[in-house]
């Protein structure tokens, strides 16, 4: 059998923050914790990027002016 099979659950203790006595559950944590961080750095390069490519191709960014 997997041994992580037999860890218990990741849950949420009284205050909700998540309880991590556990070092496997610390571990998954910080990986979990690792993942977004580099999802976020992509979302930004990639937003930063199409800001960028609309720049160049000289269209305007932004809300248009109300009349």
């Amino acid at each position: 059998m997997n041994e992580s099979s037999q860890l218990p659950p990741l849950r949420r203790t009284d205050s909700g923050r998540l309880e991590t006595t556990n070092v496997m559950h610390k571990i998954m944590f910080m990986a979990f914790t690792a993942i977004a961080a580099c999802e976020r750095d992509l979302v930004t390069e990639r937003t930063e990027a199409g800001l960028a490519s609309a720049r160049a191709s000289g269209q305007k960014n932004g809300r248009p002016f109300a009349n």
